[in-house]
């Protein structure tokens, strides 16, 4: 079952891991993300509080790594 609320959490489904809160310029992808059916698993790393912002700017780095993508969106 895909838990999605306004609180953005994610569950369920193709989400794994303890971690279910997801930054809001990260629902868009991780949504994407979930519907696409070549996608098996999605897990949400840590929310990192307190760094300094860039710019007020959205930074997304995607990664190749062995056994799938890491895709790291700041804020």
């Amino acid at each position: 079952m895909l838990t999605k609320n306004k609180k953005d959490k994610r569950s369920g489904g193709k989400y794994c891991g303890s971690h279910t809160t997801i930054i809001p310029a990260a629902t868009i992808p991780a949504d994407v993300a979930h519907g696409q059916p070549e996608v098996f698993k999605i897990s949400l790393g840590f929310i990192k509080a307190g760094l300094s912002p860039a710019n007020g700017q959205r930074r997304v780095k995607i990664i190749d790594i062995d056994g799938g993508v890491l895709l790291s969106i700041k804020r």
